[in-house]
């Protein structure tokens, strides 16, 4: 039988189901006997970790949060162990488009949030699976990156601005990734060099684990990195059919319990 020692879970649409609008307790039983079993457990998420719910953090119990599409690690506590942040220059330039468009803005930071613009649309945009207990800056003079530079950003703009934006930034692929929400209204916007896959690999030497020993669960198109990357990758079930062509194996979808009956097949569990 193949043995792992860690797992990785995506957020949004893996262990968080939106059709309940809860995580299984199903799902929650799963993790915990990975971790009596003494099993790393890794949340990987495209949400800063201030972003993440209470339900989330409490409930799951994490080792090791991958936050921002890989652009922070943090441990079971929530202290920054890595980060990779934007340029002073790459900060300006976004900030002075998103003001030109009219456009709501937050800067991602370890611990808190800023926000810039829009401030009440902004602020509930992570609160969909619920309350987190994270701080939010409010800087309408939108000069807080002079004192602390960001992880990323999340804008927000209606009537196809938000495409328009994403456009520009991404005719600088060197500079600016961006994923954009199903909503036609949101998106974040980060590193180009930078994913779910680039920090787990950082945390896995620090560890002293290699991909082989990891199972990784993803829904979106943000973890085919993670999924090639690790030993056994598992698409859920209403995952795209992109990830499913890049998974190992694909599961049931987050409302069925993908995840705990995949762990107990592989007998993992």
């Amino acid at each position: 039988m193949i043995q792992i020692k860690a797992a990785v879970f995506d957020f949004d649409g893996t262990l968080y189901d939106y059709r309940y609008g809860k995580i299984h307790e199903a799902t929650v039983d799963a993790v915990r006997q990975l971790k009596k079993q003494g099993i790393t457990v890794v949340i990987a998420s495209s949400r800063a970790y201030p972003e993440l719910s209470l339900a989330c953090i409490e409930q799951i119990a994490a080792d090791y949060y991958v936050a921002a599409s890989g652009h922070s690690i943090q441990d079971a506590q929530g202290r920054p162990i890595f980060s990779e942040r934007f340029s002073y220059e790459q900060t300006e330039r976004l900030v002075e488009l998103t003001r030109k468009f009219n456009a709501g803005l937050t800067l991602k930071y370890d611990t808190y949030n800023c926000l810039y613009s829009q401030p009440e649309e902004m602020e509930k945009i992570f609160t969909n699976a619920g309350p987190s207990g994270a701080s939010c800056l409010y800087c309408t003079a939108m000069n807080h990156h002079r004192k602390e530079l960001p992880l990323g950003f999340t804008i927000r703009a209606e009537n196809g601005i938000r495409d328009t934006l994403c456009d520009l930034l991404e005719a600088r692929p060197v500079d600016y990734r961006t994923e954009r929400y199903a909503n036609g209204i949101v998106a974040d916007i980060y590193h180009p060099q930078v994913n779910k896959m680039t920090a787990l690999t950082y945390l896995f030497r620090r560890l002293g684990l290699v991909p082989e020993e990891c199972i990784a669960f993803g829904d979106g198109k943000n973890d085919i990195e993670m999924l090639r990357w690790a030993g056994i990758g598992v698409a859920m079930g209403n995952a795209k059919a992109e990830l499913k062509d890049a998974a190992d194996r694909v599961c049931g979808a987050s409302w069925e319990e993908g995840i705990s009956s995949t762990l107990k097949e592989l007998g993992f569990i």
